[in-house]
């Protein structure tokens, strides 16, 4: 059953839209005998047998069945354990992953395994680890929908957060020195490398994966206070052609999250301020100020007047508006 809708689901996710989805052609899923090729792997695989009998246990209990594929379990086993440990592996074990993770079951022991976590995360920021091989695939966009397949119609997934969401805003990234960066919080890193990402595919992923994240309490009010709004505005404002796919999943963000109680959103949070001005807003130090959006998406909206949704969006913000109130910082 949807927690959002009170409407029952399938137990397996949808996977993520298709304009979102990645090709995974040609990938087979690992055999144990060629992903577990060293002791140490095998010594791993051990302990997840060990543990499949507390999972049975858990999964009863969440009324969520275990997988009956015993070759997708070995696949998902494997995968961890080549991630855990770097193997040579690594980019397949991934793109495994990003296959069987809308799986409710998967989607939820994905986020209960903090360093796989953390890891995720790390990738889909664009901050790799030292001790991985070399890639051969787009690690970032990957990762990004191994998460957001996870979090898809997946409230068990989503009340893990509640435990791991220090490791998804703070995420303890080794970066290596082609792309170090000092800061370590979830959204001053996206931040720092939005200006020069060019790939819209790979941002249009990070924004509903991003979505999906903001259906758990606890990340959403650590997003809020850590201007994670802010960035989002900054993602909007990405000039390009390219970019107006992503400007749209911005919209579906913004009303399923925060402006459309029929979409599950949590009203009320956001907006805090009224409007601004456009005086106010055309002036470059007030750009990324919360109270501008509805004056970018009208600038937005006059480049595709056929489009529908922007006007969509400007009145769902203009139910949520507080009413206007005299600011100092706009005199």
């Amino acid at each position: 059953m949807n927690i959002y809708t009170g409407e029952k689901e399938a137990r397996l996710n949808v996977p993520m839209m298709e304009e979102d989805d990645i090709s995974l052609d040609g990938a087979q899923p690992l055999s144990m005998e060629t992903a577990l090729i060293t002791a140490e792997e095998e010594n791993n695989d051990q302990k997840y047998m060990q543990h499949e009998e507390s999972i049975k246990i858990t999964a009863s209990q969440g009324k969520i069945q275990l997988p009956k594929s015993q070759s997708e379990l070995q696949t998902f086993q494997s995968s961890i354990a080549i991630l855990k440990m770097r193997g040579s592996l690594f980019d397949q074990a991934l793109e495994d992953l990003s296959e069987l993770a809308h799986d409710i079951y998967y989607g939820r022991e994905i986020v209960r395994e903090d360093s796989i976590l953390e890891l995720l995360v790390c990738l889909m920021l664009g901050l790799e680890p030292e001790d991985i091989p070399n890639r051969e695939i787009n690690r970032e966009r990957t990762a990004a929908s191994v998460l957001g397949s996870a979090f898809q119609n997946n409230p068990a997934a989503i009340e893990e957060i509640d435990n791991a969401k220090k490791n998804i805003i703070y995420p303890s990234c080794t970066p290596n020195l082609a792309n170090k960066i000092e800061e370590d919080n979830f959204i001053s890193i996206f931040r720092k490398k939005l200006e020069k990402e060019q790939d819209a595919h790979n941002l249009k992923i990070k924004i509903t994966t991003l979505s999906r994240l903001l259906k758990s309490n606890h990340f959403r009010g650590l997003f809020l206070e850590n201007e994670g709004m802010e960035l989002i505005l900054a993602v909007f404002l990405k000039r390009g052609e390219n970019f107006n796919t992503v400007k749209k999943k911005i919209s579906e963000l913004l009303i399923d999250n925060f402006l459309d109680e029929s979409y599950g959103a949590q009203v009320n949070i956001w907006p805090k301020l009224p409007r601004s001005s456009k005086r106010f807003c055309e002036k470059s130090k007030n750009l990324f100020h919360d109270g501008c959006w509805e004056h970018h998406i009208e600038e937005f909206s006059t480049q595709v007047p056929t489009e529908d949704w922007p006007k969509n969006l400007l009145l769902a913000l203009k139910s949520r508006r507080p009413k206007k109130i005299s600011l100092k910082t706009e005199i």
